[in-house]
């Protein structure tokens, strides 16, 4: 055969990746040509694996160093560099201006490697200079052929892999450069614009950045990791959906590109963060949904999941997306405080509690899970417990809003308003925004009798000013038609449609409505559910779930229902949803029931009350409109949980047993000198307090140290705690004789529960300029069921009804006897009579 026979074969042998055969070849041509040009009795068989010399011609031996190059290319496809380099040496030898040759020896000096199998160059000084001598050759070959497009690509390619070994010891400078250099030298490299928009990305010139890995993309259309990394830029930019777009083109390349897998997941859980934000929960719902199929483990799309379901008020779903979050990152202590928060809501406080302490140990200095933990233990009577954890969230966090709410809170249950004032004060110089703060500073105001009626109103009219500020203009116009006899559309909105006070006044206004000629919906703000929430449920038109909804949502939706008046029924309470009506979604708004004061609210058009508990003389400040109704403003619905009237206690114990179950913020330092005076003056006489409060020692010790002021000894003195059950509750006043009232807040709810339970109930009228709705409303209680004698006009006179009364077991007795039914057939338990009156004023308000 001839030597091009073999050169051939050699290369057919190579394209099929049959190496070792090709070399056979190649240096059998080599072999043939050598003993052509030197001796005649060469054997042709012969395999010498040394190069021979180049043959001394003027011209170049054109077959032989395509025999070199073959033979030199096939050993460094089978990695055996070092004979690959002496062959391609001996190549270049035998033409010097050959730019595959060059290129192909640029490549094989910047692989530097040094035999096959071995260590790489036993030191830097040898890798470099082997590496400088591959760069040249390239740079040689590209002088000889600037169109030498292997050797564009062998310079780049090396010069990138250069840039990247600079990059990891630090050199971000000198990186850059040969990016840069490399990419100028082969515009059509891919992975040195992917190189350089990393660089560029890290100094943070994005724009520069996002153009090289489009430049890598035209490149190389299937570059996956150029996609992704777009994509990151375009997240960190907030342009998540352009984002999800690049990290979608990435998974097209490899869908198992398990960076682009998460990266994905991230932004989608981002968008459905931004939706939510917007209140479309739904869609929120939908992205993280995605989110956990792109990475069915990212606790971070699991966790927001849990979030939404919860706003979605869908606790039950939140709480499994909680615990799979757990399992998921088991030091997520944000999802176990979450958890805590469910659990709570529930009244599971064992169950909120441990998730709370695992929080905890996960993260011991999380205020967020601290101040929860004083939440639980205020709820379970642990007052001592709870403040020293508010304090500690405090420690932690010394601008923790929050923490200092709830400090107000303990000192307002504790008596002490002041106090309470001045924490609710200190939350709002935090976080002026902080809505519980603020409202709870309104409620506790109505508790001090240190401040004047006029500077409490004024607080009020101040918040509401604040909020109509950030609620915008004043709405003027709606959509409802101004028809006189259609029906009307109301709307109750409240976070107290559950076994709370309110609800007992509240239930007749959905029993006794006249279904033909007023619609009722109820927008209710709370996620708990009991025996209540269904029977309210059943009575209404339509029932709506607001909870945790944002204010200008519910206002879409009320004016999407288009309701034509809209009657909030919580004041300042917790929970309340006052932001609500600032927006004005309903054309008509009312304030009934829950609160003793204004809201301060100018969009809140009316208020229902009483000549009794608003006296027609009145010169207490209101932004809303009084609508007086004949007789009551207030309805009551006894629970079905009442008892039997009991025997009054004295008549078997021989003392009188005086009373009060209101809540201790009531119990003011004057209300308990009053009630020292009374005890003074039957020094047998007893008295009976039932309040939250005294779970905590301190307030024990602070009520026996004021009424022993007055000679009461601490045994004359009994201390509850709060029952378990409406049951125990309300079978508590058996154990008491005369129920004293409070003031300047005087009573409700335990006002009426008193004469349900047959005790006689003794309040203090506000007279002249000192007249209160939340004083006189004891008034109004008493005066619908015609015990006038029971309404003091002064403090010695209410101290003396209590002593005549007390020194009158017959009276006592009678009033045992006959109070229930006088409570039941007065105007107060009448809801019809009530709801005549509602809806004829309802008519009066939606026609002017």
């Amino acid at each position: 055969m001839k030597p091009q026979d073999y050169i051939n074969r050699g290369r057919a042998l190579a394209d099929q990746d049959k190496h070792e055969e090709a070399i056979l070849c190649y240096e059998a041509a080599i072999s043939r040509m050598t003993s052509l040009a030197d001796s005649p009795v060469v054997s042709e068989s012969s395999q010498a694996l040394s190069t021979p010399p180049p043959t001394p011609q003027d011209e170049v031996n054109v077959d032989m160093v395509s025999a070199t190059l073959g033979k030199a290319i096939s050993l460094g496809k089978l990695g055996r560099n070092p004979a690959a380099t002496e062959a391609m040496e001996a190549a270049l030898e035998l033409d010097p201006r050959n730019t595959t040759t060059l290129s192909y020896l640029g490549l094989l000096r910047v692989i530097v490697l040094c035999g096959e199998g071995q260590e790489s160059w036993k030191s830097l000084q040898i890798r470099e200079k082997k590496f400088n001598e591959g760069i040249e050759c390239y740079r040689e070959a590209l002088s000889i052929d600037p169109n030498c497009t292997i050797a564009a690509e062998g310079l780049a390619t090396a010069l990138t892999d250069e840039g990247t070994r600079l990059k990891l010891l630090g050199q971000g400078d000198a990186s850059y450069l040969k990016y840069k250099e490399a990419s100028q030298i082969c515009p059509c490299y891919a992975p040195s614009h992917y190189n350089l928009g990393i660089v560029l990305a890290e100094r943070g010139l994005v724009d520069e950045a996002i153009q090289e890995y489009k430049r890598a993309l035209e490149c190389c259309p299937r570059y996956a990791e150029a996609h992704n990394n777009i994509g990151v830029l375009l997240k960190g930019r907030n342009q998540i959906q352009e984002a999800i777009e690049s990290f979608k083109a990435c998974l097209e390349l490899n869908p198992n590109f398990q960076l682009a897998l998460q990266n994905i997941s991230l932004a989608l859980s981002d968008l459905g963060t931004v939706v939510k934000s917007q209140g479309m929960i739904d869609d929120a719902i939908n992205f993280y949904k995605q989110a956990l199929l792109y990475n069915p483990k990212s606790a971070d799309a699991m966790y927001n999941l849990g979030v939404a379901y919860i706003e979605k008020n869908e606790p039950e779903k939140a709480i499994i997306c909680y615990e799979l979050t757990t399992q998921m990152n088991p030091r997520c202590a944000e999802a176990y405080n979450n958890l805590g928060v469910i659990y709570k809501d529930f009244d599971n406080l064992p169950r909120a509690l441990q998730c709370y302490e695992s929080a905890l140990r996960v993260k011991p200095a999380f205020p967020e899970a601290l101040n929860n933990m004083g939440v639980v233990f205020t709820m379970m009577c642990q007052p001592e417990d709870a403040f020293a954890y508010f304090n500690a969230a405090l420690q932690v966090y010394p601008n923790y809003s929050a923490a200092y709410t709830n400090l107000g809170k303990f000192f307002q249950d504790s008596g002490d308003a002041e106090k309470a004032i001045h924490y609710y004060e200190k939350s709002l110089e935090i976080y002026s925004a902080a809505p519980n703060s603020a409202h709870n500073r309104l409620l506790a105001l109505n508790y001090s009798v240190t401040r004047s009626r006029d500077e409490i109103s004024a607080a009020h009219e101040q918040w509401g000013r604040e909020i109509r500020l950030q609620a915008g203009p004043k709405k003027n116009s709606w959509k409802n038609v101004k028809k006189v006899e259609r029906q009307i559309k109301v709307g109750y909105i409240s976070p107290d449609f559950n076994k709370h006070s309110v609800a007992y006044f509240f239930e007749a206004a959905l029993r006794c409505r006249s279904r033909e000629n007023f619609h009722v919906t109820c927008y209710y703000a709370a996620t708990k559910e009991d025996v209540m929430t269904r029977r309210l449920r059943e009575m209404s038109d339509s029932w709506v779930n607001i909870a945790s909804k944002p204010p200008a949502v519910v206002a879409q939706m009320i004016e999407a229902d288009q309701i034509d008046i809209l009657v909030e029924l919580s004041g300042h309470t917790a929970s309340n949803r006052l932001d609500v009506l600032a927006l004005h979604p309903a054309p008509v708004q009312v304030s009934w029931i829950g609160y003793p004061n204004t809201t301060g609210l100018d969009t809140i058009d009316y208020r229902f009350t009483d000549d009794k508990a608003d006296p027609l003389d009145t010169t207490q400040k209101f932004t809303e409109e009084l609508v007086r109704l004949p007789d009551s403003f207030l309805c009551y619905t006894p629970a079905e949980e009442a008892g039997p009237v009991a025997p009054p206690p004295c008549e078997a114990l021989h003392y009188v047993t005086f009373g009060s179950f209101n809540n201790v913020a009531k119990m003011n330092g004057g209300v308990v000198n009053l009630w020292g005076k009374i005890l003074a003056s039957l020094p047998d006489s007893r008295l009976l307090l039932k309040s939250r409060a005294f779970a905590a020692s301190q307030v024990r010790e602070s009520c026996v140290s004021a009424l022993s002021e007055f000679g009461v000894s601490r045994n004359r003195i009994d201390m509850q705690m709060v029952m378990s059950s409406t049951s125990e509750h309300l079978a508590a006043y058996s154990r008491m004789d005369i129920s004293l009232d409070t003031f300047p807040y005087a009573g409700t709810t335990t006002t009426v529960e008193a004469l349900l339970m047959g005790v006689p109930v003794i309040t203090l009228q506000a007279r002249g300029d000192n007249a209160t709705h939340s004083q006189n409303v004891g008034v109004s209680l008493l005066t619908q069921v015609g015990l006038h004698e029971l309404i003091a006009k002064d403090e010695d006179e209410y101290c003396d009804i209590a002593v005549q009364l007390a020194r009158s077991p017959e009276r006592i007795r009678s009033y045992r006897d006959t109070l229930r039914d006088r409570l039941l057939s007065s105007p107060l338990c009448s809801g019809q009579a009530l709801m005549s009156n509602v809806e004829a004023e309802y008519r009066r308000m939606w026609t002017r």
